[in-house]
Order: structure tokens, then sequence, then C-alpha cells
């Protein structure tokens, strides 16, 4: 739900404010890791002086036990192994483990070698954040700038960032790929002297006797970046993962625009039977190409939690003709996180819990719905409650084993190739190259219902927005040719 992802995206933000607090000493520990002079030509330096092949980490997060091993202030075992040692590839396997007595979720912060490069105006750092995003690389001679996209699973698409040239293509990725979906953190120092910092934060969740094994890899391009390490992540490490946990790339192909309401009444009428075809009729006339039915804030509409059992809805049961109009482009919302309109967070493992998930899927499925919208579902680890990664994971597969397809709210790479599709929310338009190349199968779609500037560039670019029929009737006023006098038709 956007006021939820709000609240998510705040306490990211708080989150990022408190790891660029501790990470603001990098300038003054530079000189001990620093590559030196910056190079004399454009060629990119990976620096390799601490052991193990120049990763370290943070006093405040680890104390090095010897070579190749940290230890962190509650206990956490923090061990790298060089995996692979190559002049232009560089690969650790990560082991995070502890006899602590309670679930450890303190971060657990990893910074990967100092990358070097000459100052010149077409340096960028690539964001995963929501699909994609350049960073412009401009600073003045002796300053820095932290950069931070979120995390994976979650507005970070794909764990990786990527420093490079933009007239060449030269330069370094990084990626910290971890197979037990553990929320990771993507972060990065830059300087007006050419000189970058990848740091990782990892945030385990570990019970006692668990280990969270994890790879880091930084790797250097002559060209063809930002897609070339794109290319390179989704055949080394997603694609392997998806094999080996057996799962099919799901597929979406559907076209936009979308269109929604909150619940069947339209211009301040309340609901009357026959009323959600009346408005799905009305807008697939007006070029709908789908629909998603929002759910209702009954009987309390002032908060941002709603039944979560459809049949409940007066207006469940035109669920199938309405679908049949649309040739099955028709769904709704759905958050099995709660467990009811008082917004309880819901236990995953219990068995009441599970029987009610799986029936809500069969109604639905008999209903005509195909497409469900999963409310704030970026990650496992939400904000106000908690979803084992893989208990995340699998209602995707066992929704798509059924032939609906979800859409995880603002989520990623992971989610889209489980269930064939993601919602950007807000709608943001940056560069967003990244599912097309690691998930070329999949489809995104977008909602902001603040702005309709948005909405044509994404139907350009293949996007799916989702307009509430004000916004829709809005936009085909401002699209609609000066010479037409075809207004808009309810029905």
């Amino acid at each position: 739900m956007p006021h939820m992802s709000r609240l998510a995206r705040l306490l990211d933000v708080i989150l990022t404010v408190a790891t660029f607090l501790l990470a603001i000493v990098v300038p003054s520990v530079g000189a001990s890791h620093a590559l030196g002079q910056a190079a004399a030509d454009n060629s990119w330096t990976i620096g390799t002086d601490d052991p193990p092949a120049g990763l370290w980490m943070d006093k405040a997060y680890g104390t090095r036990v010897n070579e190749d091993t940290w230890q962190t202030p509650d206990g956490v075992q923090v061990r790298a192994v060089l995996a692979t040692l190559q002049p232009d590839r560089i690969v650790w396997k990560i082991s995070m483990s502890g006899d602590w007595t309670r679930r450890h979720e303190a971060p657990i912060e990893i910074h990967l070698p100092w990358v070097q490069t000459a100052v010149r105006q077409s340096l960028r750092v690539y964001s995963p954040y929501f699909g994609g995003r350049i960073v412009e690389w401009n600073l003045p001679r002796g300053q820095w700038q932290h950069g931070n996209a979120g995390a994976w699973p979650g507005y970070a698409y794909s764990p990786l960032m990527i420093f490079y040239d933009d007239r060449d293509g030269s330069g370094v990725g990084v990626t910290a790929w971890n197979d037990q979906l553990v929320f990771t953190h993507i972060n990065w120092v830059i300087s007006g002297d050419g000189q970058a910092g990848p740091f990782v934060s990892f945030h385990p969740y570990l019970d006692r006797g668990q280990t969270l094994n994890a790879v880091l890899e930084i790797r250097r391009y002559e060209r063809g970046l930002p897609d070339a390490h794109l290319h390179d992540y989704r055949q080394a490490f997603l694609l392997p993962w998806m094999q080996k946990l057996r799962i099919s790339e799901a597929s979406c192909d559907v076209v936009g625009p979308w269109t929604s309401s909150d619940w069947p009444s339209v211009d301040g009428r309340q609901y009357r039977p026959g009323d959600l075809c009346r408005i799905v009729r009305g807008l697939m006339n007006n070029g709908a190409k789908g629909y998603i039915q929002w759910s209702s804030g009954e009987p309390r509409p002032e908060t941002y939690v709603f039944e979560p059992d459809h049949r409940k809805y007066r207006w469940f049961a035109e669920y199938a003709a309405a679908s049949k109009l649309l040739n099955g482009n028709f769904g709704c919302l759905i958050a099995p996180q709660f467990t009811g309109i008082d917004g309880t967070p819901a236990n995953f493992r219990a068995a009441r819990h599970r029987q009610f998930i799986d029936r809500l899927r069969a109604d639905l499925k008999a209903a005509g719905v195909r497409y469900v919208y999963w409310d704030a579902a970026q990650c496992p680890q939400g904000t106000w409650w908690w979803i084992e990664p893989f208990d995340w994971l699998q209602l995707m597969l066992d929704w798509r084993a059924e032939g609906i397809t979800v859409i995880p709210e603002s989520s990623s790479d992971v989610a889209v190739v489980a269930s064939g599709a993601t919602l950007f929310y807000p709608a943001e338009l940056h560069d967003q190259r990244m599912p097309a190349i690691i998930t070329p199968k999949g489809k995104i779609f977008m909602l902001n219902s603040t702005r309709i500037d948005w909405i044509q560039p994404a139907l350009q670019r293949g996007f799916v927005p989702i307009m509430d029929w004000r916004q829709f009737r809005q936009w085909k006023a401002a699209t609609r040719p000066a010479s037409s006098t075809q207004g808009y038709r309810d029905r």
C-alpha cells in the first residue's frame, strides 16, 4: 500500500543515514587503504593491499582476528576466503556465523577494495535502485559523497553497483550475492579525486547455529558498461540460483494502460450491484487494457490496512464477469502478511494462516482473478511484519502455479523471475535498463497517483501504468488530440 511503503522508505532512509554517519570516517582511513595517486590515463585500478585482496571491515563493525577473519561486537565470526584472484576479477566467499543466544539482527558491513581512476567529466555510478539509476560522479577535488541504492531484495533491483566511464564503457562492477535472500544494503562512497569505495551491509537475522554464506565479486571491464556487468550478473549469479532451486523463469506479456478504483464507487456514489462491471466496461471502452480492484477501507477508511478476505466484499460476486470483459487481465489487491483489518502481522508458518492463504488463492482463481498486487511486499523483511525469505518467495511460486501472477510492490529481480512482475511505487522514470537485461521475460507495472507526466513515457518504454479512474480520465483528456470531439465515456 502506498502509505505503508512511504514508512518503509522512511525507515530505509534512517538506516542509510546511520550507515553514512559510520562511513563518514572513510576519507580519514583512506590513506591506509588508498591506491596511491590517481591513474595518469583513464585506466581503472583495484586496490588489493589489505589481506585478503583488499577486503576490510570498519572497526565499528568488526575487529580483525587474523588475515581473513573478523569478529563483530556481538560475536559474529566473519570469514572471507579468497576464491579467485585474477588481474580483472576477484571473488571472495564469505561466511557469517556465531554462537549467540538470540536472533542476530545487527548489520554486518563489509568494504570491498578501493577503486581508482583518473578524474574526468564522464564518470558515473550505476545504482540498482528501482531498476537502475545513473548517478553523476562530478565532485570538487577533495570532496566525498555517499551513495545508497536501498536494499536487495527490495528497492535495490539486484545486489550490485557499477563505477564506469560513460564515454567508453570502461570501469568496475561489484556484486554482493547470497542464496538465502538476506537483506543486503548496497552502498558506496566516491571522491572528487577519482576514488570509489564500494561496501555492503548484510542483515542476516540468524538464529543460533545458523550461517550466512555470501559471494562478493569485483570485476574490471575495458568496455561495455553498464550493460556488460548486468549480463554477467544474470549469467553468473541469478540463473545458477534459479537452476539450483529448479525455478523456471516466469513471464508476463501484458500491455498498458491498466486502471483501478479504491472500491466500486465512482463520483462519490456508493456501490450498488453491477457497478464493478459498469466501471470496468467504461474504462475498457476508453482504452484500458486491464484493471486492478483495490480493497476497501471499510469499515475504517482512515486506516491504511484492509480486510484481506475478498469474499467479505459486496462486489466479489462480480469478479468473474469483470475478468471476462477484460479477457483475464483483471486483478485485485492482497496483503497476506496481515491477519485482518487491524493490521496485525501474520505468522506465515502458522497452519491456520497457511490455510487462509490457500483458500484465498482458490477463491480468487475461481473468481477469474489472474493478477494480484501484493501490497507493500517489496522484501521479506517488511516494516511492520516479518516473513522468512523463502516463505515470501514460495507464495509467489505457489500462486503462479495456479495461473495467478503476483505483482509485489517495489521488489527485485528474484521476485520477477518467480512471479513474472513487480510494481514500482511511486513511479519514477530513470535509466531502468536492468529489468530488460536481467529479467527480460518479466513486466514492470508502475503507480503514481499524484502526476500524469510519467504515464506516456512509461508506456513507450513497455512499462504498464496503473491509474485510478480519476487519473485515467485526466490522462485521457490531456492526451486527446485537440481536433477530437470524443470525450470520456462511462459506459
